[in-house]
């Protein structure tokens, strides 16, 4: 390189943040980085809810005997027995609970 060359490199600067592959370098790997995040998020939250999902199936296996003879003696409104019909509109409120909370909070 000539003098006037190496001059104006140096009064440029050497920044790595000035070459070309180096900002596509941590560009690839900040990339990379995110999606490992989102990934983990993802695989966390599809761990618990297989979680919660294991827990509602054994304890429904478990209590099966129960539900059945309560099912069995109670009133039917169109078919359906009232507790199931009242279990279902108390879980349908819990999930909505949150969200209704919050829109009158905010």
């Amino acid at each position: 390189m000539a003098d006037e060359q190496l001059a104006g490199l140096f009064a440029e600067g050497t920044a790595p943040e000035r070459d070309a592959a180096f900002a596509q370098c941590v560009g690839v790997r900040i990339v990379s980085e995110r999606r490992g995040a989102r990934d983990l998020a993802l695989s966390v939250r599809l761990v618990v809810m297989l979680t919660l999902g294991v827990m509602a199936f054994a304890t429904v296996r478990l209590a099966e005997p129960t539900l059945k003879q309560i099912a069995e003696s109670s009133p039917e409104f169109m078919g359906v027995p009232v507790p199931l019909m009242l279990t279902v509109f108390g879980v349908g409120l819990l999930v909505r609970l949150p969200r209704f909370i919050g829109l009158r909070l905010s």
